[in-house]
């Protein structure tokens, strides 16, 4: 019933993947209650980042793609200059 200002998408997830779920939200498919479900951050949590995961990852609609590996600090500003916009 609430429209985030971000969501943290995990990329493996157990009934349906990160790139799946981030199809569906931005087709509005799910959250229908989101009035920002086109342009709320999506920053793909993943454990790969090489070339094909991130151009995936951006395809299906993620703002930004970061490594699960990733310093603290790294997931933070990230966060943080997505939320700028």
């Amino acid at each position: 019933k609430e429209s985030p200002d971000l969501i943290l998408m995990d990329g493996e997830m157990p009934i349906m993947n990160g790139y799946d779920s981030t199809a569906n939200i931005r087709k509005g498919e799910c959250f229908k209650g989101f009035k920002n479900f086109k342009t709320i951050p999506i920053i793909g949590l993943m454990s790969s980042s090489d070339e094909k995961t991130v151009k995936r990852s951006i395809q299906v609609g993620m703002t930004a793609h970061i490594e699960k590996s990733m310093a603290k600090t790294g997931l933070l500003d990230l966060i943080e200059s997505n939320l700028k916009n």
